[in-house]
């Protein structure tokens, strides 16, 4: 049974707040879109997302909301909200807060980032800027056999980026990831994959698939004064040395000084999930579990491709 937890509702306070703050922002700037990705499996995914300036002030405040479902996997919700604060032309402070859900897995998490934009020390209209993040999440797991206690596993991630303007149309970014939880997750991680298997897809990916890291690369392109192209590739190791990597060509075109469309279309490859050696947990009464034996194949290798499309709209 399928204990799923609305995760949407908590999004759509966050955006009715958002949107109460669009009409005194309208000055000062705010924007919302809505997102809709298709897969194979019946994959569906639909997104809100939306941020906005507070009374002309330097503060800004952002939230998203998404569920996703396919034939194989458990559906999945996430949402999250933010307050980014520019503290000067240098420096922008934003912290957030995200949720995310799949019925097995309760994740709720807290990231500080700070972005410098250290082209305004040498007051250059190409943009070089560096984002760093801190980041913890709460891992809560259910469905898991009566004689396990449940455990709540913490992980911390750090974050360093770089985005460089090369000439006024093109520029490259990239940025590396790093993870580390308090106590080794795997032995619920391997149950938990083997008995309620998820897609390792959209905003989820990362934190269901238990990474070790994460190393992206993406070029921007802006052939025209409307049309900007985004191409990356990003390569994600988790913890059982699996590698998910992701491919991804988008356009957006600026219909008007309002409206903008955008759509995508990426390709995910995985590799195969084997445990190596048995995976076992300690109940509260001292015995010894095994959750999985060692030679399972948690997950196959895939090989699929997504398409995304957005609508965007500046007030």
């Amino acid at each position: 049974m399928n204990r799923h937890k609305p995760a949407l509702p908590y999004a759509a306070a966050s955006m009715a707040a958002l949107l109460f703050a669009l009409p005194s922002s309208a000055e000062a700037g705010a924007y919302i879109s809505a997102t809709t990705s298709s897969g194979p499996n019946s994959y569906r995914s639909n997104e809100i997302n939306g941020n906005a300036d507070l009374f002309s002030s330097p503060l800004s405040i952002n939230a998203f909301g998404l569920k996703s479902s396919a034939s194989n996997a458990a559906d999945i919700t996430q949402s999250g909200f933010g307050l980014d604060w520019k503290t000067s032309k240098l420096a922008t402070l934003g912290l957030k807060h995200n949720k995310v859900d799949n019925g097995n897995l309760d994740i709720s998490g807290n990231a500080l980032n700070l972005a410098l934009s250290l082209n305004s020390l040498w007051t250059s209209d190409l943009l070089t800027r560096v984002d760093l993040k801190a980041a913890s999440s709460d891992y809560k797991f259910s469905g898991l056999p009566a004689k396990v206690k449940n455990d709540t596993i913490t992980q911390t991630a750090s974050s360093f980026g770089l985005t460089q303007d090369i000439t006024d149309w093109l520029g490259i970014n990239g940025a590396h990831d790093q993870y580390s939880y308090d106590r080794d997750p795997r032995a619920l991680a391997a149950y938990l994959m083997l008995n309620a298997p998820r897609k390792f897809i959209n905003h989820s990916s990362n934190l269901l698939s238990f990474p070790d890291s994460t190393n992206r690369f993406g070029l921007t392109w802006r052939p025209l004064e409307a049309v900007t192209i985004d191409i990356s590739s990003s390569r994600t190791r988790t913890l059982f040395d699996q590698q998910l990597n992701t491919k991804l060509l988008g356009i957006d075109y600026q219909v008007t000084d309002h409206l903008n469309v955008y759509a995508a279309l990426s390709k995910s490859t995985t590799t195969a999930v084997a445990t190596k050696r048995d995976y076992n947990l300690v109940t509260s009464t001292g015995a010894t579990v095994t959750l999985v034996p060692a030679g399972t194949t948690l997950m196959p290798a895939t090989d699929e491709t997504y398409t995304e499309f957005s609508l965007g709209w500046t007030f």
